[in-house]
């Protein structure tokens, strides 16, 4: 059954001077209607998605520059009164979806050329003696970095660095497990994360999304850096951690806890290699249920 929205809802366009009152909902001078609105909003969300995957391999030096051409093209699209062809926005809807998995892909080849291919392994999620930092988002560089600095400041016993939500499945890549300063994972979600921040009593370092605005019980222990910002939180410029490293050592240490084990590295390359397994598990039916994230 379709549902159709009250006339007011359905649209909302605040692309340009003429929606400073707080957007349009009917189709104005410009001639845009809610059709069109919708196509643009869905070109927007899309291409945030592929403009994330694409940064994070910037990062590690990786480029496709057909990738930031689409993107440039496709965000210059939406400006006001460029384009108001509805089948050519599907057409960059449905590019986008290609763009992005190409975007996904330079990313995998990214990050297995710089970190190596993940391997299975089982993540502890308690703590080791010593001051903590957490790390939480989804930037490798900064991660690598950070462990990077603690192992040139030969700091490796007295620091331990724990990820949080996005940043577990970074225990799989050999060149980041190799740091013995990198422990386990702290907490969940990052829905949960002022409530799992405040109980972290070291450091928490944001490198990008989803970070929230702080609460008071962390407010003086978190850090941004890359692309990641938070309001009246200290900013890491040129993956500079010593300031984070130095609040991290006036954190309470952290006594051993043993808090089980996690399992993550199954990259696709992994899968694959068990595919006839796999399939032979699935036919006897002793694997009835997959799921995919």
């Amino acid at each position: 059954m379709a549902i159709r929205l009250p006339k007011e809802y359905e649209m909302l366009c605040n692309q340009c001077s003429m929606s400073l009152t707080g957007g349009c909902t009917v189709q104005g001078v410009c001639g845009k209607d809610p059709n069109l609105n919708s196509l643009q909003e869905a070109l927007l969300y899309g291409i945030k998605g592929t403009s994330a995957y694409y940064y994070h391999a910037l990062e590690v030096g990786y480029d496709d520059p057909k990738i930031g051409h689409f993107l440039a093209e496709a965000l210059y699209s939406t400006l006001t009164n460029v384009n108001f062809d509805k089948n050519r926005f599907l057409e960059l809807i449905l590019e986008n979806g290609r763009v992005h998995l190409e975007a996904m892909k330079l990313l995998d080849k990214a990050y297995v050329e710089t970190f190596g291919r993940p391997e299975p392994v089982e993540v502890p999620t308690g703590t080791a003696e010593g001051h903590g930092i957490l790390v939480t988002g989804h930037s490798y560089k900064a991660l690598y970095e950070l462990l990077k600095q603690i192992k040139e400041m030969d700091l490796e016993d007295e620091l331990k660095v724990y990820t949080h939500a996005e940043m577990f499945p970074a225990h799989a890549y050999p060149e980041l497990k190799k740091f013995k300063a990198l422990y386990g994972n702290w907490g969940g979600s990052w829905l949960h994360q002022k409530k799992e921040f405040a109980e972290f009593p070291g450091v928490i370092l944001g490198t990008s999304n989803c970070v929230q605005q702080p609460t008071k019980a962390y407010q003086d222990r978190i850090f941004t850096v890359g692309i990641a910002g938070l309001e009246g939180v200290p900013h890491i410029e040129d993956y500079n951690f010593e300031p984070l490293i130095n609040r991290a050592l006036e954190t309470p240490r952290m006594k051993a806890y043993d808090g089980g084990k996690l399992l993550t590295g199954f990259h696709h390359t992994n899968v694959l290699a068990m595919k006839d397994r796999l399939l032979e598990l699935i036919q006897g039916g002793k694997i009835r249920h997959i799921f995919v994230v």
